[in-house]
């Protein structure tokens, strides 16, 4: 029998244990906790004992079969799932990390061009038609403290110019950093690989940091965005077992 931390104690046995005296229903009692937790049978001298014991010992055979099944269907759907999930965050993850990386290659370019005006003259300086001084903007210190913890790096400038225009007081932008370090632990934030995560310029805008935790919501422990911080899942999750 699959060990487990319960089970089920029907309302009918009670016709069984009901003629029995005090010291008989112990034993019985006894008799089917040791079997669900070790597997053993007892062995009774009495035969009413014995018969009680082996219709009770059937519906729990069938229960445990049953149980069996569906951790079986879980652990497979788990795993097959688990198994999908996992390549679609790699995916996801390899292009955000291009997507970061365009505003180094500008900063990059940048200094190849003031190389070049250093060391050359105004006749040697080759400006692209489609370079403009728009393209370049000078963040605040704040702001990137901000962008470096907000897990969900997409649309810079927009959130930028939101930041500018809600003229955040000093315990505003204390607030903010406080409120990320449970935002991004929260089960929403993690599920779906950051799905549910609003895009920075709307954090900013609907000031999203003034956003409760959700509390005494049952977490989905079969979800494998819970466990992206490593590469396999805990065995209870892999058995089925929860």
């Amino acid at each position: 029998m699959k060990e487990r931390k319960s089970f089920i104690f029907y309302y009918d046995w009670w016709d069984i244990f009901e003629p029995m005296t005090q010291t008989q229903k112990g034993d019985l009692l006894t008799g089917i906790y040791d079997y669900v937790r070790k597997g053993t049978e007892p062995n009774y001298s009495e035969l009413g004992m014995q018969i009680a014991f082996n219709v009770i010992r059937n519906t729990l055979n069938r229960d445990s079969e049953k149980y069996e099944k569906i951790c079986k269907q879980r652990s497979e759907g788990i795993k097959k799932r688990w198994s999908v999930n996992r390549e679609e965050y790699l995916s996801i993850h390899k292009n955000t990390s291009v997507t970061d990386n365009d505003s180094d290659n500008v900063n990059v370019n940048d200094n190849k061009n003031d190389n070049v005006n250093d060391n050359g003259t105004d006749n040697d300086i080759n400006v692209s038609s489609s370079f403009s001084s728009k393209t370049v903007c000078e963040y605040s210190d704040d702001f990137l403290d901000f962008w470096k913890e907000y897990p969900k790096k997409v649309g810079k400038g927009d959130a930028f110019k939101k930041w500018k225009k809600a003229k955040l007081t000093n315990t505003d932008k204390t607030d903010i950093m406080n409120a990320l370090n449970w935002q991004k632990k929260s089960d929403r934030w993690r599920n779906d690989y950051g799905r549910f995560i609003p895009n920075p310029s709307t954090y900013i805008s609907q000031r999203r940091w003034e956003d409760e935790p959700c509390e005494n919501l049952k977490p989905d422990y079969s979800d494998p965005s819970r466990y992206n911080d490593g590469d396999t899942l805990p065995d209870f999750i892999l058995r089925g077992d929860y």
